[in-house]
This record gives C-alpha cells, structure tokens and sequence, in this order.
C-alpha cells in the first residue's frame, strides 16, 4: 500500500544531497511558494554528481542541480540506478543532440529511442510539455516495456483546469500543426491533445505495473499532492 507516510519518505528535497543515492534516476518537479508542482525534470545521480535534465521551452541540461529552486525527487525504482545511472546520463547527453521540441500539450506516444534519437509512429513534429518530454526520455530507456504511461487513459478533458488560460490554444496549436504535419486531421489532434500535469508524472514513480494508468495514480494522486504541498509549506 502506498501511504501518505511512504511518500513523504520517499519524496526529497534535492538541496539534500546527503539523503540522496550516489547513482540515481528519478522524476523531479519543481513546486511554488503555494506548494503546488509546477515543472518536471529528471535527476541523474552518478557517483554522487547530480544533474538536472528538462525542458521548458528549451532542453536545458543543469549540472551542479540549482539550489535556489524548490526541487523534490523521487527515485525511478524499475531503473537499476547503480548499473545504469551514467547509461542514463548518456542517454541524455546524446537528446541534446536532437532538434529541440515545440512546446505543446500534445501526447502522441512518440520517444528518445536507446540511441537518444526522436521515435514518432504518427509523423507529427515533436511537440511537448516538460512533463511529456520527461516521459519520451524514460520510454525510450525502458527497453523492456512496450510503454511507459497508457496514455488513451488521459483525454481531452485533462486539459479543463487550465482551459481558461488556453481558451484559443486548440484552434492555434492545430493549425500550427497542420502546417509541419499536413496529414493531421482534427480527429487526431484530440486524440492526442491532453494534459499529465508534474503531479501525475511524480505519483508515477511510486507504481510498479506498467503501462501507468490513470486510474492508479488517480487512487494517490491526493496524497503526492498533500505530501509536496507539505513539504514546500512546510520548510
């Protein structure tokens, strides 16, 4: 059972190194003064040398880790850190090789294959958000699962919270889209069109069965999000 005390062992502040593994993967996020996660990262840890590896518009690669952000981490257990750790930071190091994404809410199953380069099926442009582009480095390290996250699970409705500050997004990211990918139908576009906010992607880190559906970080959801808001608040 994972409780709320599980998680807030397991949550740490990045600014605490001493608790942290020498080699280590994990999800970060980074969490307003109201406590609230607000942007996703991963950490790599390789002999005891901690990175950041994100986007926010940009892929940005941050060694040592800021220590004037609110990060917290949560270590990615299905990776043998202490094996695998500087394969990841390779991993990485080759994406930042590739074309940058598009910054967009758009979930398409697309990933950073193990040679570091962009896999789509769909032909779409890479677009994404710092969550998803999180979860296209995981996917492609994850040689072993056919997929990180069942994504059909999430729909156009994740996107309701925020659809007041998005209100004329959907018209302008699809025909932004149809310009790189012409072929792209209206019907796709809300099949991908979605939202996994920084809250989902670290409830993620504490399940085991794979694909991760929502339903089962539906079912913590409220104690990741009691346990960051605690912790920021908190300190």
């Amino acid at each position: 059972m994972i409780t709320l005390e599980k998680i807030d062992r397991e949550l740490i502040n990045i600014v605490d190194d001493h608790k942290l593994n020498d080699n280590l993967v994990g999800v970060a996020v980074r969490i307003n003064r109201d406590g609230i996660a607000v942007h996703s990262a991963l950490i790599i840890g390789v002999d005891g040398d901690y990175s950041l590896f994100h986007f926010d518009g940009d892929v940005l690669f941050d060694n040592p880790t800021p220590t004037d952000q609110w990060f917290f981490c949560k270590s990615l257990e299905f990776i043998n850190a202490e094996e695998y750790s500087l394969n990841f930071l390779a991993h990485c190091k080759i994406i930042m090789q590739e074309d940058p994404p598009l910054y967009g809410f758009l979930f398409d199953g697309s990933y950073y294959d193990e040679q570091g380069k962009y896999y789509t099926e769909t032909g779409i442009r890479n677009h994404t958000t710092c969550v998803g582009f999180c979860i296209k480095v995981i996917s492609g390290f994850m040689q072993s699962y056919n997929k990180y996250f069942e994504f059909d699970d999430w729909n156009e409705d994740s996107m309701e919270p925020i659809i007041e500050q998005v209100s004329e997004y959907f018209q302008i990211f699809f025909q932004t889209l149809k310009i790189t990918s012409p072929n792209i139908t209206e019907d796709d576009f809300r099949k991908y069109y979605k939202r996994i906010t920084p809250t989902e992607y670290v409830a993620s880190a504490y399940l085991s069965d794979f694909p991760i559906r929502k339903q089962s970080i539906d079912e913590i959801i409220h104690n990741v999000r009691e346990s960051i808001r605690g912790k920021r608040l908190s300190a």
